[in-house]
């Protein structure tokens, strides 16, 4: 079982600038003792998945910077859980450099680097991660997997959420790859409520419609389905699925793809539940 590392906010409690507008809005709240609500919230959970590109340069621009925004990212627009891909070397240090006071990050740190975390308001525990056992190309170079942690939505309702970024590119060898590590996933599919999100890597047509069809056989609904979700081609590369959640009173409310945004060459997914 691997160890994990959660990084809490910074001590000093700072958070970054919101942007003039934005403290404007704020210090006018104040004076009129009238409380400023995310022009996205949620009276229930939102939970996202961001692929986001944590590459150094040349390969991604201004990383360290993107990485610090994220956590301000999440909080303008109400996010409560955030599963992470992309978070490779230095990465995580830099999302905790800009995290607001009620988030924290979590790592699996004692299995080398995956890439994986989750940003949460709510309390994580984590369960494990599972290296997959095929990978190709520079993929074979890092120790990608899925990760799993049991999210505390409330005192009664846990969820188990499993975090994944499956192998990239186009071809039959890398989709058999990436139907091996779904097999992978689904060895390790835990009892109960379950979403299972990430970057799939997943393309539409037959050459990934075996890693298609397993997810449907294992009773995996997808959320969202519409696409593109990154700048790359047409593809809905990342994605939403659950299982069980309304044992534990979850119910979907919505599911999109956000607006591209600089912070990465991946669009947000997120799905808002209610809470029953």
């Amino acid at each position: 079982m691997p160890h994990a590392g959660r990084l809490a906010p910074r001590s000093s409690g700072e958070v970054p600038r919101l942007g003039y507008v934005d403290d404007m809005l704020v210090a006018l709240s104040l004076i009129l003792g009238l409380a400023v609500a995310s022009p996205e919230a949620t009276d229930g959970v939102r939970v996202a998945t961001y692929n986001v590109w944590g590459l150094p340069w040349p390969l991604a621009p201004s990383r360290k910077a993107r990485l610090r925004r994220l956590g301000r990212w999440a909080a303008q627009r109400d996010v409560d859980v955030v599963a992470l891909q992309e978070v490779w070397g230095p990465s995580g240090r830099h999302v905790h450099e800009g995290l607001p006071e009620d988030f924290e990050l979590t790592q699996p740190v004692a299995d080398g680097d995956s890439g994986l975390a989750v940003l949460s308001r709510h309390d994580v525990d984590p369960v494990g991660l599972r290296v997959f056992s095929a990978r190709r190309g520079p993929d074979a170079l890092k120790r990608k997997g899925v990760w799993w942690v049991d999210v505390e939505l409330t005192e009664e309702r846990v969820v188990h959420l499993g975090v994944l970024h499956l192998q990239a590119g186009r071809g039959e060898r890398r989709a058999e790859v990436r139907r091996a590590q779904l097999e992978d996933v689904l060895e390790v599919l835990p009892d109960g409520p379950v979403v299972l999100t990430g970057d799939f890597n997943l393309h539409e047509g037959a050459i990934d419609a075996g890693s298609h069809a397993l997810l449907e056989e294992h009773g995996l609904t997808e959320l969202v389905t519409k696409r593109p979700t990154s700048r790359y081609g047409r593809d809905r590369l990342d994605r939403f699925y659950v299982r069980g959640v309304d044992a534990i009173g979850l119910t979907v409310q919505r599911a999109r793809v956000g607006d591209p945004s600089e912070l990465s060459d991946h669009h947000p997914v997120l799905v808002d539940f209610v809470v029953d």
